[in-house]
């Protein structure tokens, strides 16, 4: 009886295997890393839909996570919220209002106007309600934004260099 359940599952096994396409599959495979390669250099260049907002979202989150931690070891003096925002604002894009005006530049604030929003929502969101710094500094929420940091970082050094051209 096992024997002939060990030869009906080596012959369906061999006509599975007689029955693949090697080609198809390799053309399969190479398609997909073609794809993934694509949909790589359009994430690191910044060349996907909504790109400015997310980096200056995760460049956002990175300040006002900051200056809330900074508060907090402050020995609970908190600060007064205006002064917590500039900090957000200036923590976050400091370099883009000091590195363009050495230049004779508009700054970035002046060139973009999502981000003071953005550092606001931010502020908002990590000094007002409760819980939010603690997710937003978790690991899970953590790695997305901070890999936002690096391109924003990364693309706002080209652009000031861009700029100098």
């Amino acid at each position: 009886m096992m024997e002939t359940f060990l030869g009906d599952l080596i012959n369906l096994f061999t006509k599975v295997i007689q029955n693949i396409d090697v080609d198809k599959i390799f053309l399969s495979i190479q398609f997909s890393l073609v794809d993934i390669f694509s949909a790589y250099k359009s994430f690191v260049l910044l060349q996907f839909p909504h790109a400015n907002l997310c980096i200056v979202a995760s460049n956002a989150i990175n300040a006002a996570t900051t200056v809330y931690s900074l508060q907090a070891k402050n020995e609970g003096k908190k600060l007064y919220w205006l002064h917590s925002l500039i900090l957000v604002v200036i923590t976050g894009f400091g370099g883009g209002i000091v590195g363009p005006l050495l230049i004779a530049k508009p700054s970035v604030i002046v060139a973009n106007d999502s981000i003071f929003t953005m550092c606001f929502l931010w502020w908002y969101i990590t000094h007002h309600i409760s819980g939010s710094y603690a997710v937003l500094c978790s690991t899970l929420f953590r790695i997305p934004w901070t890999i936002g940091l690096g391109l924003f970082r990364t693309s706002a050094v080209i652009g000031t260099l861009m700029l100098t051209i």
